[in-house]
This record gives structure tokens, C-alpha cells and sequence, in this order.
């Protein structure tokens, strides 16, 4: 964040770059994937306390024709087996589910612990987090490896999962090491709030292709005679259509030039909308839940919930109150802050980094093994490319981007989108193991999240502006 300040000297990072080279963006995202985390593991922890268990790890596999694998109806798979026998585990299940989610909470709260590191003052900096969860998740990937294992996961199953868990910590320890942003974290209260709005629009985006497909899937399976559960989806699905809305609107507006009261102002305003927007959402959970389900039930998810939908404002809101005290402390008045060269777009880069390295990981070893598709590899590639090229903002990163969002629209389209519906399709009164339906929303997911991506890398390549603000700055040089 460059003040407009006469006396103010600032060395940015390089040309075009943000002082802070994005690592602010970084710890956000960080910090809200690691809140994520947590709330999902306290979650599953809790589970056993319902009197509920995990479905089986074996996914019900048939063969075609063709001899090739294919998916199944699992009503149909358990009808066919039903003269097989099968392993139970009953309650054996709940100490090791229980230790495990403990164990992932573990790795959240360090992970949430690095992303605040790199957004806000620590007395030892943020290298000394980022290298404690780095140990963290070298020692949590092989126990869930243990774990996978025990209960019957394969071999592309293993290394899946260890290249997922170990992808991540392998990246940012890439990052941190390199010299390009061995200062960066020291110019982090010099960023500017492009680069928040860039993160809020295109996580905007991603939610709103989420909340359109599951309400849509949704109301697909649900009988019409059920009229309660069909005004609670629809209910539900507006209010997180009405929430990204706003999410973008906002997004937009930081990534003007905004007086720093304004921008607070923004956020103040989204932060309050999400929290009444919250409330609603529980309360008409808590009404559902309550002559559906167990006390216990209830609280394991209405609690994860609320924890969910807070979680990201209450992460802006603690960095722009943040700041405002900073600037409220200054003894100059300062109330109107000049924007970055990169217009926020190193963010974006952050962003579409965690997600080409977290799919990568995700997809190669399937791929490889002949169990994968390599559209979703590629797609992969393209997006780790136009990372790097807005990370280091390179001359060719508007043709980049651009291209990179025109090639992720069309392979979420036209080869993602098909294999996910036809698993929507399973999801009918006949096939409502949870199988199914943890594979459509895994399926689902994927999609919408590339598909926000490539939208918001259209979005904001197409609106790159030329114009430099490095003249209103007074730029410390060498000679």
C-alpha cells in the first residue's frame, strides 16, 4: 500500500509489483483454508457423538461391455453382492476416525497459524510458521497414508492422497526460500486492497457457480410433494446467491483507488450482510434440523456452519481493522492511498497457484496410472503457467491469463462438466449411498472452482490497466 505522502519512501518489489509481492493475499487465502479445515475436522471428530459412521472406503465398481470400469448404481451394486460377505466395523471405527480428525485439526491450525504469519506482525516472522507446518505436514502425511491403507485404499488412492498432502508445504517452502520474496514480508503493511478485491470477486465467482449447480442438483432429487425442504433450499441458496453478489460488488470496489475509510467502509458493510446472512442460514438449518435429527446432530452441523460462513469476513475484517488503527496512530493524517502497478493481480496468481498445484497433485498420479483424465491435467499446467507468469508479473501475463481463462472455460464445459453431471444423475431416489454423493460433490466442486477461475482470469486480464502509479510514489534508487 503506497501512501500518498510526500515525505513517504517506498521500494517496491519490482516492476509492477506490490511491495508485499502478494504474500498479504497469500496468508489470507492460507487463513482461510485453514479455518476451513478446522471446522470440517471438528466436525468429523464429532461425528462418532451422533451415532453416525462413515459409509465404506470400497466405492461399488462395475464393468460395461467394454470391459472397461465404469460407475454404478450402488442400490444395484448392494443388491448383486448381497450374498457376499462383508467386513463390518461398527463402533471399532470411532477412535480411529476420531484420532485422525484430530490429528487434521492439528495441520489446520498450523496452516491457518502460517497465513496469519504472513499477513500480520509476529515477533519471530513468518518463516519460523511456514517451516513448523511444513514439519507438521511431513509428519501427518504418512499417518493418514497408515490410515488410508488400513481401511482398504489402493495404490493410486495412496499416492493421490500423499501428493495432495504434501503438495502445498513443498510449494510454499519454494516461495519463502526464494530471494525473490526474502523482503517482501517486510513491506506487508504497504499493500494495497486491489489485491483483496481481486481474492473477493473471484472467490464471489466460485461461490456463486457452487451455490447455483448444488441448489439446482439439489432441487432436481427432491421430491415436490416435500415442500418444506424445497423452501429451505431455495431459501438457503438465495441468501449465498445474495452473499456473492455483494462479495463481487465489493471486490469491484477495492480494486478502485479507494480512501482507506472508504475501503474499511466496504468491508464493514460486507462483514455485516455475511453475518445476518448467517444467522438466517442457521436458523432455518436449526428449524430443519430439529425435527429431522438428534441433538447431537444438529450441533455437529449447525456449529461447522456458522463457523463456515464467518470465516472469511471475520478474516478481512481483522486485517482492515488492523489497518485503520495503524493509520489512525500516524502522526501525519493519512486517509487516501494510491493503488499497485499490478492492479491486484498477483493475487490472482497466489490463488490460481494454490489451486494448479492442489489439482496437479490431485490429478497426475490418477492420470499416470490410467485411472485420471489428462484434460484435468492439462488445465492443470496452464493454470500453474499463468500463475507464475502473475506472480512474477511477467510482460506476457495479460496474453497468459487471457489464455488461460479462454482454455478453462472451455475444457470445465466440455470435458469436466459432462462427467460430473452424469454422476448428478446417480443421485436419485433409487442411489443415495453417501459414495455417490460424496463423488458428485467432489465432482461438482472441481468444476466450480476452475470455472470461477477462468472467469475471473477473463475478467480481469480484459481489464488490465496500463496506466502506472509509480510516478506518484517516490521510488527509492540505488546509483
Amino acid at each position: 500500500m503506497q501512501v500518498r505522502n510526500a515525505a513517504a519512501v517506498i521500494e517496491l518489489g519490482g516492476a509492477h509489483q506490490p511491495s508485499d509481492r502478494g504474500l498479504t493475499s497469500l496468508g489470507l487465502l492460507m487463513q482461510l483454508a485453514g479455518t476451513i479445515g478446522v471446522a470440517l475436522m471438528l466436525a468429523m471428530a464429532a461425528l462418532p457423538l451422533t451415532g453416525r459412521t462413515l459409509a465404506s472406503f470400497d466405492a461399488p465398481r462395475c464393468v460395461d461391455d467394454a470391459g472397461k470400469t465404469c460407475t454404478c448404481d450402488p442400490a444395484a451394486s448392494d443388491q448383486r453382492s448381497a450374498d457376499q460377505p462383508r467386513r463390518s466395523r461398527g463402533g471399532s471405527e470411532a477412535p480411529i476416525l476420531f484420532l485422525v480428525a484430530i490429528a487434521c485439526v492439528a495441520r489446520s491450525v498450523f496452516h491457518r497459524a502460517a497465513g496469519i504469519s504472513l499477513v500480520h506482525d509476529t515477533d519471530d516472522g513468518p518463516r519460523k510458521h511456514i517451516a513448523m507446518y511444513t514439519l507438521i505436514a511431513a509428519v501427518h502425511t504418512p499417518v493418514m497414508l497408515v490410515f488410508l491403507h488400513t481401511f482398504g485404499a489402493g495404490l493410486i488412492t495412496l499416492l493421490t492422497a500423499g501428493a495432495v498432502l504434501l503438495a502445498w508445504p513443498l510449494t510454499l517452502q519454494c516461495v519463502v526460500r526464494s530471494r525473490r520474496f526474502a523482503t517482501a514480508a517486510n513491506h506487508r503493511s504497504d499493500a494495497g486492497f486491489e489485491g483483496i478485491g481481486v481474492l473477493l470477486t473471484s472467490l464471489g465467482l466460485i461461490a456463486a457457480a457452487m451455490v447455483v449447480l448444488g441448489v439446482s442438483s439439489m432441487m432436481q432429487h427432491t421430491s415436490p410433494a416435500a415442500s418444506a425442504p424445497t423452501l429451505g433450499i431455495l431459501l438457503v441458496g438465495g441468501l449465498l446467491l445474495t452473499r456473492s453478489a455483494l462479495q463481487l460488488l465489493t471486490g469491484m470496489r477495492l480494486r478502485h483507488n479507494a480512501s482507506l475509510r472508504g475501503a474499511v467502509g466496504a468491508i464493514r458493510s460486507y462483514r455485516r450482510f455475511s453475518a445476518a446472512t448467517m444467522l438466517l442460514i442457521v436458523a432455518a438449518v436449526a428449524a430443519y434440523g430439529l425435527a429431522q435429527w438428534s441433538l447431537a446432530t444438529l450441533a455437529v452441523v449447525v456449529v461447522p456452519t456458522a463457523w463456515l460462513l464467518s470465516a472469511w469476513p471475520s478474516t478481512l475484517g481483522r486485517l482492515c481493522e488492523e489497518r485503520a488503527f495503524a493509520a489512525d496512530m500516524e502522526l501525519d493524517e493519512v486517509t487516501t492511498y494510491g493503488g499497485n502497478d499490478d492492479r491486484g493481480l498477483v493475487s490472482l496468481g497466489w490463488l490460481v497457484l494454490a489451486v494448479a498445484v492442489t489439482t496437479l497433485a490431485f490429478s497426475l498420479p490418477s492420470a499416470v496410472l490410467g485411472g485420471g483424465s489428462w484434460w484435468l491435467v492439462g488445465l492443470a499446467a496452464v493454470e500453474l503457467w499463468a500463475a507464475i507468469e502473475l506472480v512474477t508479473m511477467s510482460e506476457r501475463h495479460p496474453q497468459v491469463v487471457m489464455s488461460m481463462g479462454l482454455f478453462g472455460v472451455v475444457v470445465v464445459l466440455f470435458a469436466l462438466w459432462p462427467p460430473a453431471n452424469a454422476v448428478l444423475e446417480l443421485r436419485g431416489p433409487t442411489a443415495t449411498a453417501p459414495e455417490v454423493t460424496l463423488m458428485a460433490a467432489r465432482h461438482v466442486f472441481a468444476c466450480c472452482v476452475h470455472l470461477g477461475v477462468a472467469i475471473a482470469a477473463i475478467l480481469f486480464a480484459s481489464r488490465v490497466d496500463g496506466s502506472s502509479t509509480l510516478a506518484k510514489v517516490q521510488l527509492k534508487r540505488s546509483r
